[in-house]
C-alpha cells in the first residue's frame, strides 16, 4: 500500500495536535497522547486492516485522518483537540462497505497506555496512575461497544461488532481523557456523547477564525504552540 501525506512534509513531523490544555502529536501512522498510542483495528472475513498501516494521512488544522482501504472495506479513523479547555481528544470513525453483500465487521479501538484498566463500566475503560486518571470512552450517542474479552494487559480498549449493509457506511465516536486530581473521567465522556461530529466542525472553524487571513492554513496553526520536548 502506498502511503500519502498531505500538505505536511515527513520532515515537519510529528503534528501537533492540542489547544490550552492538552498536547499530542501525530505522525503518518499514529497519534501519541498521554504516553501511549491511539490507533483501531478491524477484522472482516480475514481482512485485518489497522490505522498503524494507512494507505493515506490526512493534516488538517488540530486533527489527523488515516484512511486504511482493502477491496471491500474502508476505514477512516480521525482524531482531533477541541477547542476546549479540558485534557481530551475526540474522535470519529467512519466504515464503508465498498461491496455489493453484507459484511460483518469486528472493531477494537486502543489507547496503547504503558498500564492496564483499573476498572471499567458501559462504554468506558479507566486507568487510575497515582493523581492522574486516563480514560477511554465511546461517545456515539448510541452505545455499541464492550470491553474486550480478556482485558488487554496493558493499555485501554473498546471492541464492537457491526454488520454493515451492501454500499452504506457507519460511524462511531470516541474520547481519550487524561486528568489529574479526582475529576471522574467518565463524566467527561459523557458529557460530549452524540455531539462529537459537531464539535468537530466547531473546532475547523475556531482555527479558521482566530488565524488571520492568509494564515488560516497548517503553517500558521502549527506556529500558534509548540509541542512540549
Amino acid at each position: 500500500m502506498k502511503m500519502r501525506s498531505k500538505e505536511v512534509p515527513t520532515s515537519e513531523l510529528p503534528f501537533p495536535l492540542g489547544f490550552n490544555a492538552v498536547r499530542a502529536e501525530a505522525t503518518e501512522n499514529t497519534v501519541r497522547f498521554g504516553g501511549g498510542r491511539i490507533d483501531g483495528l478491524l477484522l472482516c472475513d480475514g481482512v485485518v486492516l489497522r490505522t498503524a498501516e494507512p494507505t493515506e494521512t490526512e493534516f488538517t488544522l488540530a486533527q489527523v485522518e488515516r484512511r486504511v482501504e482493502s477491496d471491500l472495506l474502508e476505514l477512516r479513523h480521525a482524531v482531533f483537540a477541541p477547542a476546549r479547555d479540558r485534557p481530551f481528544l475526540l474522535g470519529e470513525v467512519r466504515f464503508f462497505n465498498h461491496s455489493h453483500e453484507p459484511l460483518r465487521v469486528d472493531y477494537t479501538e486502543i489507547w496503547d497506555l504503558p498500564f492496564a484498566a483499573t476498572r471499567t463500566a458501559a462504554g468506558v475503560a479507566i486507568a487510575e496512575q497515582g493523581e492522574s486518571r486516563f480514560a477511554l470512552g465511546d461517545a456515539s450517542l448510541a452505545l455499541r461497544t464492550e470491553n474486550p474479552t480478556p482485558a488487554f494487559e496493558h493499555g485501554l480498549a473498546l471492541c464492537c461488532r457491526w454488520a454493515l449493509p451492501p454500499k452504506e457506511a457507519r460511524s462511531m465516536q470516541f474520547a481519550y481523557v487524561a486528568l489529574d486530581g479526582e475529576e471522574d473521567p467518565g463524566m467527561l465522556i459523557g458529557a460530549w456523547r452524540g455531539g462529537v461530529e459537531e464539535e468537530r466542525a466547531r473546532t475547523i472553524r475556531y482555527w479558521e477564525e482566530r488565524l488571520s487571513e492568509g494564515e488560516a492554513s497548517l503553517d500558521g496553526y502549527r506556529r500558534s504552540f509548540t509541542l512540549p520536548l
